[in-house]
């Protein structure tokens, strides 16, 4: 499971990229991201192996879409749902994060 700094970092993300990312949202740089984030994240809770979003986005394709993991891994999975829906990465990466995530983030220190 995602770790709770995980569960509130995420949706900023998903709603807000480019507040994130210098330039467009495309694949290369979601996928650079998304490793960045969850290597710092092991790193801050020193664990090697915790749930993090993209297996849970993984878990997802799999489940709900049959779209298995292999060796590729998550990336891979999206790659094959956009060609599914005839959209593209970042359209296919935003639209399952969303399920993930279906609301946008408070504004931070509101209640």
């Amino acid at each position: 499971r995602m770790t709770d700094r995980e569960k509130e970092f995420f949706p900023y993300f998903i709603y807000r990229p480019n507040m994130y990312l210098f330039g467009k949202a495309d694949e290369a740089t979601i996928i650079a991201f998304i490793h960045g984030v969850e290597f710092g994240q092991q790193i801050y809770e020193n664990k090697k192996n915790h749930t993090s979003f993209s297996s849970t986005l993984s878990n997802l394709l799999e489940n709900e879409y049959k779209i298995k993991k292999g060796s590729l891994g998550w990336s891979y999975q999206v790659e094959m749902y956009a060609k599914k829906k005839k959209i593209d990465f970042s359209e296919a990466f935003f639209e399952l994060s969303k399920i993930l995530f279906p609301n946008p983030p408070k504004p931070r220190g509101s209640n």
